[in-house]
This record gives C-alpha cells, structure tokens and sequence, in this order.
C-alpha cells in the first residue's frame, strides 16, 4: 500500500468535508448544495462506503485530496501531507499515477518559469523586454515579486532547455508547446513578456505572454490552454500574493488584466486580483467567498451592457458576497490611472458604489426617465437584474429606489418583477437528478438500465429480490450489462465486501462510482417504496428487451413471407404470439 492509499484508508472523508459542508442524509450517501458552484438543489453527494464525492450539478468529483484540491487550492503533495500529518502517518514513498502526472507538470512549470525569469532579468536577450516593462512603470521589485519573465522570439528556446529533464509528451501536456502538422512541436510562447500564473497555494499552474508591440496579425495576449493543472475559470491571477491581504481587509478588488493588478500593488493597493476578463466565474467565486464578505469589480468594459458581466454579479450575490464597482473617471483602467498618481486609484477603490446602485444609475443615464418609452427601456433593463437578488431586503430597497426614480407606484414594479420571478422558475424548473444526470444516458433504455443498477447498488440494508430482476440478457448497454453481471454473480457472504473491479475497464469503474452517488432519496423512501421501484424498473427493462425481439422478429417475418419460407415463417410467428403473450402479461 503507497502513502497516499495508507492515508486515505485512516481518514474519514465525511469528516473531512463536514468541515467545509452541512452534509445530509440522501439513503446511504449524504448530500449537500455544492461548494465549487451556485445552485438551489443540492446535487453534491458523497458515498462514505466508496470515499468518494461528486457534484451532478459542475460534474466535479474525486476523493479527499481532489476535495481538498479544489477547496483549498492545495496541491495534491500538500494534501497528502496535511492529511497524513492530522492521522499521524510518516510518508516514505513517492505516489505513483495521475497524481504524480501533476507533480511532474507542476515541476515542469516551475522549470519554465525560472527560465523566462532569468531571460529577463539576467540575459541580454531580455532587455528590450525590460525597457518596455520600465516604460510601463513596472518596477525590479515588483519583476521580482511577480517573477516576470521574457519568452525571446525563437521557435524552440523552451523546447530544448526542457527536453534535457523532461520527455516531450511531459511538455506538451502542461501547454507550453505546440504540436505541428508534420509532427514535432514548437514554442507557444515567443517574443512575449510572460506572467506566471500560480495557484492559492503559489505553484506555478499556467502562463499569459504579451506582445511587446501591439500587432493586427496576432492577439495581444495569449494563455496557457486548459490542462490537468490548469483551468483559466477556476483562477485569479495574484491570488497567491494578495491572499493575506484580502483576508485582512475582508474584500478583494477585481481587475482585468495582469499589469493592472501589478500596478494596484505598486500602489500599496494589494488586495487585487485578475479575473482574466470580465465574466467573474463560479470557479472564482467559489475561491473568494472562502476569503472575504466584499469584492469590489473595476473593469475595462461596460459592466450594465455585458450580459457575461451581470451574470458574474449574479453568482456573486448568490454566494453571499456584498459587490461594488470601482468607477474611473479620467482613465480607461487601473494601470493607466496608476501611472498618473497612485492616490487617484487609492481614491477610486475608497469611492465604490454599491453594484446594484451602479447598474440603476447606468440605465437612468443611458435612457429619458422623463418619457414612457425610456421608463419601460430602464425598467425591462433592470427588473431581471432586480428579480436574482438574494436577499429580499435588498431587493425590496431597490424596488423602492427604482419606482422613486422613475416616479411610478412601486406596487406596478413589484407585480412586475413578481411576474419576471415567475417566468424566470417556469423556464428553468430543474427536472429531478434522475433525469438530468448524465450518468443514465439520453436513451430511454439507457436511463432504466443505469436506474436499475443505482437502485441496487444504493440498496445498503435493504434486500434485494434477485427473482424479480431481468435476465442478464435484457441489458443493452455493455458497459451497465458488465456491471449488472458483476452484481448478480456476488455470493450473500460476498455482499459486505467491497466489489472485484479486476474485470472492469477504468470507464466501468467510474460508472460504478457514479451509480453509487446518485441521489435516490426523492424518488424512493423506505424499504417498500424501494422493492416497489426496483420492481417496476426491473419490469420496464424486460418490456424494452422484448419490444426489441418483437422488433426484429417482425423484419425476420416480413423476409420470410417475401421469400415464401412457409416452414420458417410459421415458427417465426409462434414466436411472435409467444413473446407478445409474455409482454402482455407484465
């Protein structure tokens, strides 16, 4: 048994995540509202038989180091010697596996980032790099802070000086080089100053290079494509460095783009933090919710007419954090501003409004309140806006400034945006976990097969009949019917232990663990309820198994009569009435 199977046998995954989660009981799993996404119906479960979890909702999962990976930011070595330390187990041995396929990235990474770090600061390669980084007031500190680099113009810099350590394939997979057409590859990054992208926990996890001079023939950024280690809306560049601070001060400041969140911390403004645009994400949310009650958004673009914006904000409400906009009246960002006088910026952040405050006095603006036309323009705007925030006090306060400001009833805006709400639930009234989830499949067949398997899986206490089940032969799908067998030739005495896997594929495997996370709880209660429902997807499968023979024995029937087969067409028929007398008696 390796270290990282060692510790996971001593620890209790449910502990770990009631921690972080009020967890429920769902049968014999537990369920919570997921805390990597927004979402009303909790579709986060966690098996404590299997030491797994997984949300039906962002279709994320895993064990207790991805848990502790995607809620803490840790690596999966830090995970596995935090926990190892709080179960008193001494790691010895290397993990083996995709978690060392992680490790490997995340050193290769650091290898690259050295590089361009020493290209800038050290070669003579990296002085037009440096002279543009000073003309744009960046200072050697703040180089050194943010560990800048310079990636020079050649197709393969990178690519030999890591292919000495590292197999080629090892590169490709952290994004840093390009396949070719004609095999081989080349160097993604060329002739760009280049911004290391680091993880809470500060390991170097992806780059942005940009251009030195602005040109139409290529973008002026570019990042690293999405990876194992990688997701660009799961992360806010600075979060390493501005972690602290955003803790002290209880509020993290939001910008677009790298230099501008380098220019905040030149200006003793160092709760700032980079979104990568303008659509603040889940991902994001979910990492600043941990760390803060308040963010403040200052963004290049016009937040009321960026629909991706808005619903940044949304998730942000929902999340429980209280948002403002930062407004900036004599530059077009924070880096240009900055670059005239650090005070100015100071003075923006110090003056945010209220987002809420923001949107409504954008629309009031942009339209004539004075006239009807432009009084159903701010409000068509603003109502849908209005309708998704959380707090109904908060809500009910700008209901009220609205109708003061366009001088119409409030009652007329409530009944408004009451019917707003409405239409909004109708259209997006989730179905159950059953029907959406993507483990049972679109086909009709598929979902009862995958039901069925959930059903007795998930059974725990309660006794299966295996006499009312169908016949191995009724499942279509290979990969359920591979399953199904598994279940059925289990002994009673093999029943508590832990399933065989070894004739499994790894896609069968994860199939197994997502049928034991599904949550049944609202579709069945109770050991009745549950032989009722096994029972009667059990029959369901058999009426689909034989609808199919009848199927095929019809066009076998039809070929018969057209080739005048007498003998073979009157067996073919007893064997039509007999299937159909069988159906008819289900």
């Amino acid at each position: 048994m390796d270290d990282a199977e060692l510790v996971k046998s001593k620890i209790d995954l449910v502990e770990i995540i009631s921690e972080y989660l009020p967890l429920k009981k769902a049968g014999r799993n537990l369920k919570a509202a997921c805390p990597f996404h927004t979402e009303t119906n909790p579709s986060f479960m966690v098996s404590p038989d299997l030491g797994i979890w997984r949300c039906f909702g962002c279709d994320r999962g895993g064990d207790v180091f991805s848990f502790l990976e995607e809620k803490e930011g840790m690596s999966f070595v830090e995970a596995l010697e935090y926990l190892a330390k709080r179960v008193g187990v001494k790691l010895q041995k290397r993990v083996g596996g995709q978690e060392d396929k992680k490790n490997k990235l995340y050193q290769i990474n650091s290898q690259a980032s050295q590089l361009f770090h020493y290209l800038l600061t050290k070669h003579r390669i990296g002085q037009k790099a440096l002279s543009y980084l000073s003309a744009r007031n960046v200072s050697s500190s703040a180089i050194e802070k943010f560990e800048l680099g310079y990636a020079p113009a050649s197709w393969d810099t990178l690519l030999r000086f890591l292919s000495r350590k590292f197999d080629l394939s090892d590169i490709a997979s952290t994004g840093l080089l390009v396949g070719k057409e004609t095999g081989g590859y080349y160097d993604r990054f060329r002739g760009r100053i280049i911004f290391p992208i680091k993880s809470p926990s500060a390991e170097v996890i992806g780059f942005s290079g940009r251009v030195l001079k602005e040109a139409a023939d290529e973008p002026k950024y570019i990042n690293t494509p999405e990876t194992a280690i990688f997701s660009k809306g799961r992360i806010l560049y600075g979060l390493d460095l501005a972690r602290g601070e955003i803790k002290k001060k209880n509020e993290a400041i939001l910008v677009e783009g790298e230099l501008d969140v380098i220019a905040s911390f030149e200006a003793k403004v160092e709760n700032t933090v980079a979104t990568k645009g303008t659509a603040l994400t889940e991902g994001q949310v979910g990492l600043l919710s941990r760390l803060c009650d308040n963010i403040a958004l200052c963004f290049d673009t016009d937040l009321a007419g960026d629909a991706a914006a808005r619903r940044g904000v949304e998730l942000a409400d929902q999340a429980g954090l209280n948002i403002k906009v930062i407004q900036l009246d004599q530059a077009k960002d924070p880096d240009e501003l900055i670059a005239k006088s650090k005070s100015l910026w100071q003075e923006a952040v110090n003056r945010a409004i209220p987002v809420f405050d923001f949107l409504i006095d954008s629309a009031l603006r942009r339209f004539d309140q004075s006239t009807a036309a432009g009084k159903k323009e701010i409000a068509g705007e603003l109502l849908p806006i209005l309708a998704k925030i959380s707090d109904e006090v908060v809500k009910a306060h700008y209901l009220a400034k609205l109708a003061s400001q366009l001088e119409v009833s409030e009652e007329v805006l409530r009944q408004a945006l009451l019917k707003k709400i409405r239409v909004e639930k109708f259209a997006k009234e989730p179905e159950s976990q059953i029907a959406k989830s993507k483990v049972f499949g679109l086909i009709r067949r598929d979902r009862l097969e995958g039901y069925l398997l959930a059903l007795i899986w998930q059974a725990g206490d309660f006794e299966v009949d295996k006499k009312i089940l169908p016949n191995l032969g009724d499942f279509q799908n290979q990969s359920l019917k591979n399953l199904y067998k598994m279940f059925m030739i289990r002994s009673a005495a093999e029943e508590s232990k832990k399933p065989d896997f070894s004739g499994l594929s790894q896609r069968e495997r994860e199939l197994f663990e997502q049928l034991n996370l599904v949550d049944l709880s609202a579709a069945v209660e109770g050991q009745e309820n549950w032989q009722k429902e096994v029972k009667k997807t059990a029959q369901a499968i058999t009426c689909e198994s034989l609808k199919e023979k009848l199927r095929i024995l019809g066009q076998k029937i039809v070929q018969a009569q057209k080739a005048h087969q007498e003998k073979k067409l009157t067996d073919l028929r007893r064997q039509f009435r007999d299937l159909s007398e069988k159906l008819a008696g289900i």
